[in-house]
């Protein structure tokens, strides 16, 4: 009987020994399943990244093709319009009427706004002043009756234009110390100063 126990408990003893090596094969499987889910969360990451990048995308060129849109319908209705204006331009200059603008800037005189002038006079009679304008220029400028020739003149002017220098003339003409009023008006190639009329008495 005793020899027949041996055998039984070397078998028992020897079972955990047996089911060591199964466990330990089991960790790597284990590691191996979570590497692969790990993998797979990243690949859908990816992808949900990818689809958001193309909606972005899609969406960037719907709206470049909806501006591109816009800007031509823009650039057709600015081409009506130039055609309009000119066509408009055109029927003006037809009809001889002058272009808006012409009779609030008018165009450039090539003596009245083209000559310059410097003058420095102090109590200067405004004769002598005329005189001097007339001799630079080669203008023919006349002082009418109305101008009283005591007039006295104190001006500074640098680089100024003929049209300046006649509107200062007339502006800072003194009699007695007393402003005296003054205008000039242009008839052909004369420039003509004379005194301004007074103002009507209001009704």
């Amino acid at each position: 009987m005793t020899p027949l126990a041996r055998p039984s408990r070397l078998l028992v003893f020897s079972l955990p020994l047996l089911l060591a090596p199964a466990a330990a094969q089991d960790a790597p499987s284990t590691e191996l399943e979570r590497l692969r889910v790990r993998l797979r969360e990243a690949q859908e990451r990816l992808l949900e990244e990818s689809r958001r990048r193309d909606e972005e995308r899609r969406r960037y060129e719907e709206e470049r093709a909806r501006l591109l849109r816009r800007l031509t319908e823009l650039e057709k209705k600015n081409a009506r319009l130039e055609a309009k204006v000119k066509d408009l331009e055109a029927l003006l200059a037809a009809a001889g009427a002058k272009k808006p603008g012409d009779a609030r800037k008018p165009a450039p005189d090539p003596l009245l706004d083209g000559r310059r002038v410097t003058l420095r006079f102090s109590e200067t009679p405004v004769s002598e002043v005329v005189a001097f304008l007339r001799d630079i220029t080669g203008a023919n400028f006349v002082l009418q009756a109305s101008v009283p020739r005591d007039l006295q003149v104190d001006l500074s002017l640098q680089n100024a234009t003929l049209r300046q220098a006649i509107e200062q003339v007339c502006a800072v003409a003194r009699r007695d110390g007393k402003p005296f009023p003054l205008r000039w008006k242009r008839e052909g190639e004369v420039f003509i100063i004379e005194r301004r009329p007074p103002r009507a008495a209001p009704r």
